[in-house]
């Protein structure tokens, strides 16, 4: 081989070089393409999950709504006040009181932010006299508060003095230093 051999050799060289350099590039082209394809399959998968999930709530939150229309339907708030006592349910139980309560405000108004109070009606020989209950467990220094839009239904247990007859409850409601609502329940013996 002479001259014109090894320039054929030393071309061909540097062809099969380039052409490995070429087919690496394109393996690693395809590679990307593929890690593209499956992010891409990952996304539409996410987005169609995604989808479904927000059909779910938004079904969801048109019972909600149907559901809070008829609440209000059979609850009517009149405009007198900012908060209204709709129902209260008070049991005793050996030395607690249950109770269910529910609360009410108008449409159109701010988060109501407060606090509720229990007062105990008790037959004291033949005096009548108050006292505070406070929740069961609960630090007696430290207000029951409450906060809510539209409706707030709660329940609890309220602590008893040992051998008190509490023949009623008034709950008051409060905001800050104001009230603004009360109910009296009388306890059926």
């Amino acid at each position: 081989m002479g001259l014109l051999g090894w320039k054929d050799d030393a071309e061909s060289g540097a062809l099969r070089d380039q052409l490995q350099q070429v087919q690496q590039d394109w393996q690693q082209a395809q590679q990307h393409i593929l890690s593209l394809e499956t992010q891409h399959a990952l996304d539409i998968s996410t987005q169609q999950s995604l989808e479904q999930r927000l059909v779910q709530h938004q079904e969801q939150l048109a019972q909600l709504q149907e559901q809070l229309a008829f609440y209000e339907h059979l609850l009517p708030v009149s405009d007198k006040g900012t908060v209204q006592i709709r129902a209260l349910d008070i049991e005793a139980q050996a030395d607690v009181l249950h109770y269910r309560l529910l609360l009410q405000r108008p449409a159109g108004l701010d988060r109501f932010d407060g606090h509720i109070e229990f007062i105990a009606h008790v037959a004291d020989g033949a005096q009548q006299k108050d006292m505070v209950l406070y929740p069961a467990g609960q630090d007696a220094a430290k207000p029951l508060t409450i906060q809510f839009d539209r409706f707030l239904r709660t329940t609890g247990l309220l602590s008893i003095p040992t051998e008190t007859a509490i023949q009623a409850v008034t709950v008051r409601i409060y905001q800050g230093k104001q009230l603004r609502a009360t109910y009296k329940h009388n306890l059926s013996k």
